[in-house]
């Protein structure tokens, strides 16, 4: 049965190719087909990806893609053998021009989604849903091929497809379960746009390098190491022009056949093919009499340079060429490519005849030397780095724009969807988290009129704080705005966001976040009130992994770490009215009890409580150094600075005074304070106290 699938297809696709007249019938039933088709999430797939383990798709897109890429129009005197006499006769009819293709094959894209899509918006529940999964299927199916080499259709149907659900089949509807679906739709396509993007970025690949470096001298060229796994041993292949080494298993199986002495490697090769057939293109017109005299005389005294991407271009066409089936199949795909590749360009004749040379290279350059094949492996991430620079991709920030403007609409179901859709880009790449376009409309959902909303905003944030916190930072200062936020998610998911900002990167200013986070200690809700008080336990109580004894550097017998956390709490106080919060925090900290009920039944850790107490010494310890040290600064701001430290110790001495009575010397602290009692500034109504809490000891 399959077998007789595959027959069909190409039967199909020589039909539609053949006549244009009927394109539009065809069309027309498999839109037919499709309404008969298994519209749940496991549809058949039984179309096997050429070369791609378990990866298969439905016979109906492999039908339609192929379809597509049939529609760019191949002479049929190319179809079989040629020389250049069959290219020249060929260049003569516009019908082959690039941008001629491109458009037949864009009016087919267009005229199957149109369909589609308007048979979803008119359809009632029971078939929206049925067609919104065949829908579903179909996308996936193209997303899973796109980029692959002998699918270039696929980014040309979801272009379309993504056209469309931006004007009134989509997000312009009238109907909120279109716009919706439309906004689903346009996520996830746009979140594999952004993957790719990453991936290609990311790439190392050596002929997309030279890609990166084009117009350099080749001073670049790695001697005596392979340029693709970049290992010194074993090579065994070396470039016979530009010198570059490769080792046989990593050029992929086709070049174990390949080893002769006068080889080269694919970039020199094909830059040599496209030489030669740019000479001969020019030599063919200035024969047959179709150039001016003057334009002779200015390109045949020196042949342009060959651009950098014309030959990673011609490196894929030589792969396919190579490792496809030779047959029309093969060659339209071929064909589609050139035709995508310079469909924006208005062609003189001469580069029709170049184009054509290109798609036939092979057979016209027969003795044209020994070049080395690329693998299927090297072939996808050309395909891949090519497809960045094709329409289909840079329409993602349209996508984007259009998803953020989402986020205002009225309805409450649109803005969810759009900030889903908007999360899925930023899974792919948390960088887009720093468009400052993105920045504006989450921060906007931060005070969204629906908790759900708000919660899934700042979820969106909080997701990627630990792995990327340079890009939290930017959001810190109106996350901190929401712990005040009447829902209770909200406050709790606030929270949480700082304290893993915090976690990650420990040397940022949070002095404000601190601030809105203590003054909600006495929060309405105890589970907020717990989380406060385990917050800061995680922040400066809690005992740090690994080993910190570095000391600070002014003399101190206190860890730099324990001195950093001290700092932090005296920078809050600088910014509160009262400390009564901080001493909240530290009594049930040094008491555990915001511990779960269960931990509390089964008995607080003895080891957890006295570390909290050894940790809440030493930082009294610290803060007793800071106010000597303040002290011996300049004595006019003396008070000013001195008075938060004074006021964190209270704190901490009202909470349990022999904490400031040291074993070693139980009477430091009274020592060295007392003389502050008589201070006539504003902090003579603390320091007294202080005083008395130590003396009572």
């Amino acid at each position: 049965m399959q077998l007789l699938q595959l027959k069909a297809i190409g039967v199909i696709c020589t039909v539609f190719s053949s006549y244009t007249q009927h394109r539009s019938y065809l069309v027309d039933e498999i839109l037919h087909l499709l309404r008969k088709l298994q519209f749940s999430k496991n549809a058949v797939r039984t179309y096997h990806l050429a070369d791609e383990d378990q990866k298969q798709i439905q016979m109906i897109t492999a039908l339609l893609v192929h379809l597509v890429q049939f529609s760019a129009i191949v002479p049929n005197s190319l179809k079989g053998t040629v020389d250049w006499t069959t290219i020249v006769d060929a260049s003569g009819d516009a019908d082959y021009y690039p941008i001629k293709c491109h458009e037949a094959a864009t009016e087919a894209c267009c005229r199957f989604w149109t369909d589609v899509l308007q048979r979803f918006t008119a359809a009632k529940s029971q078939d929206m849903s049925e067609t919104k999964g065949i829908i579903d299927n179909l996308v996936q199916d193209f997303l899973m091929i796109l980029n692959l080499p002998e699918y270039p259709a696929a980014a040309s149907i979801l272009e379309v497809l993504c056209v469309l659900l931006l004007q009134n089949a989509g997000l312009k509807s009238k109907d909120t379960n279109v716009r919706c679906f439309a906004i689903d739709l346009l996520g996830g396509i746009a979140s594999r746009l952004k993957h790719d993007s990453v991936i290609c970025s990311e790439e190392k690949l050596w002929i997309l390098q030279d890609l990166t470096d084009a117009g350099s001298d080749g001073s670049k060229i790695l001697k005596n190491k392979c340029c693709v796994c970049l290992g010194g041993r074993g090579i065994n292949i070396a470039c016979n022009e530009c010198g570059r080494c490769f080792h046989s298993d990593c050029m992929g199986a086709a070049s174990q056949d390949n080893l002769e002495r006068d080889s080269v490697c694919p970039l020199c090769f094909c830059k040599q093919q496209l030489n030669v057939l740019q000479t001969y293109c020019q030599s063919q017109i200035k024969e047959n009499g179709k150039k001016t005299a003057a334009s002779t005389s200015k390109k045949s005294a020196k042949p342009a340079e060959v651009p950098a991407v014309d030959i990673i271009q011609q490196i894929l066409l030589s792969y396919l060429q190579e490792s496809g089936p030779q047959d029309d199949g093969n060659l339209f795909t071929r064909w589609f490519y050139l035709c995508i590749w310079n469909k924006e360009n208005q062609h003189s004749q001469e580069e029709i005849i170049y184009y054509l040379a290109r798609l036939k290279s092979k057979e016209i350059l027969r003795d044209s030397g020994n070049g080395l094949a690329i693998s299927r492996d090297s072939a996808k991430k050309i395909c891949l780095a090519l497809g960045q620079k094709n329409s289909f991709c840079r329409g993602f920030d349209k996508i984007l724009a259009l998803l953020l403007a989402s986020l205002r609409e009225n309805s409450p179901v649109i803005r969810a969807k759009a900030l889903r859709a908007v999360s899925s880009i930023v899974e792919a790449d948390p960088e887009v988290l720093g468009d400052k376009r993105v920045q504006s409309a989450v921060e906007g959902r931060f005070c969204d009129s629906a908790i759900s909303v708000r919660e899934a905003a700042l979820e969106l944030v909080g997701r990627h704080i630990a792995s990327h916190p340079d890009v939290g930072l930017k959001y810190i200062e109106k996350v901190a705005e929401r712990i005040k936020d009447t829902g209770v998610s909200v406050r709790k998911r606030a929270i949480k966001i700082i304290r893993d900002l915090c976690a990650s990167n420990p040397n940022t200013d949070t002095t404000h976040a601190f601030v809105e986070i203590i003054s909600r200690v006495n929060d309405e809700e105890s589970s907020v009130q717990d989380l406060v008080c385990k917050t800061f336990y995680e922040l400066w109580f809690e005992e740090p992994t690994g080993s910190h004894k570095h000391l600070v550097a002014d003399g101190s017998s206190v860890p730099m770490e324990i001195a950093k956390k001290t700092e932090q709490i005296v920078d809050m106080l600088r910014k509160m009215t009262n400390h009564q919060p901080l001493i909240t925090i530290i009594k049930r900290n040094l008491t555990l009890d915001f511990l779960p009920q269960s931990t509390k039944a089964a008995g607080i850790n003895s080891y957890m409580v006295a570390s909290i107490q050894k940790r809440c010494e030493l930082i009294c310890k610290r803060l007793l150094e800071r106010i000597l040290q303040v002290e011996e600064g300049a004595a006019k701001e003396m008070e000013i600075h001195m008075l938060p430290y004074i006021v964190a110790l209270q704190a901490f001495c009202i909470v349990d005074p022999t904490l400031c009575i040291p074993v070693t010397d139980p009477s430091k602290f009274v020592v060295t304070l007392q003389p502050y009692l008589n201070i006539q500034v504003s902090m003579v109504c603390i320091s007294p106290s202080l005083g008395c809490h130590l003396l009572s000891e």
